[in-house]
């Protein structure tokens, strides 16, 4: 991924670094391409979409400049990233399909919600217990029908986000 010349404020005002945004980039490709891999059996025809992908991490990181120049913060914690991430990954849907065949028909609903797996998992720090993992597997059926159905923002994501762990982090105590 080059950085596209209308993001180039971003590391020319040293808001971040462009190793820090390949970096970023090159991770979600990771997800995406690993989630693929898992839902590879149910459909076939899904692809990424490398310019939709490249505009979801520019856009990323464009959304915590302004961020920590309104707040004047150093760093994002976590939660903060998955649910930014998340919120842009259903708001710019890199998971293509590529035609009409049957299969997946909500990708991004699906990949939003393994990336917030993923963050739930990481905020525990702790192997998970068999009752806290049929919790966000309930969690992520709800999630999911939210991100289909529902009206949602990057704050209500992270809102809902931040109370799940501190649930499953109570729970575990």
């Amino acid at each position: 991924m080059t950085l596209p010349q209308d993001y180039k404020y971003l590391v020319d005002d040293n808001h971040f670094t462009e190793e820090e945004i390949l970096s970023k980039a090159e991770t979600l490709y990771k997800q995406c391409a690993n989630f693929l891999e898992k839902v590879k059996q149910t459909n076939k025809k899904l692809y990424i979409h490398e310019g939709k992908l490249a505009k979801l991490v520019c856009d990323y990181f464009a959304g915590l400049a302004r961020l920590k120049s309104f707040h004047g913060i150093e760093w994002e914690n976590p939660v903060k990233q998955a649910a930014y991430t998340s919120f842009r990954v259903l708001r710019f849907s890199p998971i293509q399909i590529a035609d009409n065949s049957e299969g997946v028909l909500f990708p991004n609903e699906l990949l939003a919600v393994s990336l917030i797996f993923t963050e739930c998992q990481n905020a525990i720090g702790e192997t998970l217990s068999k009752s806290q993992e049929k919790v966000i597997r309930a969690f992520g059926q709800e999630a999911s029908y939210v991100f289909r159905f529902r009206s949602y923002n990057q704050q209500s994501i992270e809102f809902v986000l931040d109370a799940f762990v501190y649930g499953l982090k109570a729970g575990h105590s």
